[in-house]
């Protein structure tokens, strides 16, 4: 099974995400995008966007930023092609022999 980058479907992953330790207050992608129709966000597993914990004053679109990055306590749209750490999941699974 493969991963992909983030899908958050709720007010409790967002927390769980924003408090992660692990990323030390770094900017994250998350996977939302608007990349095939501007406006018109869709995460990674095709899915609109229902729910959003925008920053203030986002989206923004500034200087084509279509891609979403969990930036300290909401979201903000940026370039796709900035660099920076991502957030993926994958579906859980049993080991086998179990």
């Amino acid at each position: 099974m493969k991963a992909q980058l983030v899908v958050i479907n709720n007010a409790e992953e967002q927390k769980f995400l924003k408090s992660w330790d692990i990323r030390n207050d770094k900017s994250t992608w998350i996977g939302l995008s608007d990349k095939h129709n501007e406006g018109s966000w869709q995460w990674v597993d095709n899915t609109h966007l229902h729910l959003s914990f925008w920053k203030k004053g986002e989206p923004n679109n500034q200087g084509e930023e279509d891609c979403v990055e969990l930036s300290g306590d909401g979201w903000n749209d940026n370039k796709c092609s900035e660099e920076q750490f991502w957030i993926c999941e994958k579906p859980s699974a049993l080991c086998p022999g179990l």
